[in-house]
C-alpha cells in the first residue's frame, strides 16, 4: 500500500513536466514586478521561460536525486546506522559471552552444592537422634557452616 502515494507523487511529475503553463511577468502601478499565469490586462507582459529539469537529474553529481549535502548527509546516517548495528551486535556477543560463562560457573558449583546439601542432611538427622552437649554444639556449628556454604554455591 507504500506504492500508492508513490505512484501518486512520479505521475504528477510527469504531469507536471509535460504540462509547462506559461508564466508572465509585468510591472504593476507601484513598480513592483508582478509574477502571473496570464498576461497583465492593459500594461506590457513577457512570458518567462522556466526551465524543465527532468526528474532524477537534480543537480545531482551521482545520479541518485540528492545534492553533494544531502549525499553527504545520507552517508553520515548510514555509517551511523552501521556503527549502531556493530555496536548491538557486540554487545549481544557480549551477553551470550557472559551468560556461557555463568552457565560454566553453575555446572563448576553444582557438585559442591550437592555435597553440601548432603551433608546438612546427615547433619539433621544426626541432631534428630539424639546426642550430648558437646556433640550438639559441633552439629550446631557444622550445620551453620554448611547454610552458608549451601548460600554461596547454590543460590
Amino acid at each position: 500500500m507504500k506504492w500508492i502515494p508513490r505512484l501518486a507523487f512520479v505521475s504528477a511529475l510527469g504531469f507536471l513536466a509535460t504540462t509547462q503553463a506559461g508564466v508572465y511577468t509585468c510591472t504593476d502601478v507601484s513598480g513592483r514586478k508582478v509574477y502571473s499565469d496570464r498576461p497583465c490586462a492593459g500594461t506590457k507582459s513577457e512570458e518567462v521561460q522556466i526551465p524543465v529539469i527532468p526528474p532524477g537529474d537534480g543537480g545531482a553529481s551521482q545520479g541518485n536525486g540528492l545534492r553533494p549535502g544531502e549525499q553527504a548527509m545520507l552517508e553520515e546516517r548510514k555509517a551511523r546506522e552501521r556503527r549502531r548495528a556493530e555496536d548491538a551486535r557486540k554487545l549481544n556477543l557480549e551477553q551470550a559471552a557472559r551468560k556461557r560463562a555463568a552457565q560454566a560457573e553453575r555446572r563448576r558449583r553444582q557438585p559442591a552444592c550437592w555435597r553440601y546439601r548432603d551433608r546438612l542432611e546427615i547433619a539433621r538427622d544426626r541432631r534428630r537422634q539424639g546426642y550430648t552437649r558437646r556433640e550438639g554444639e559441633q552439629i550446631e556449628r557444622d550445620m551453620r557452616s554448611l547454610e552458608a556454604n549451601i548460600d554461596r554455591y547454590c543460590r
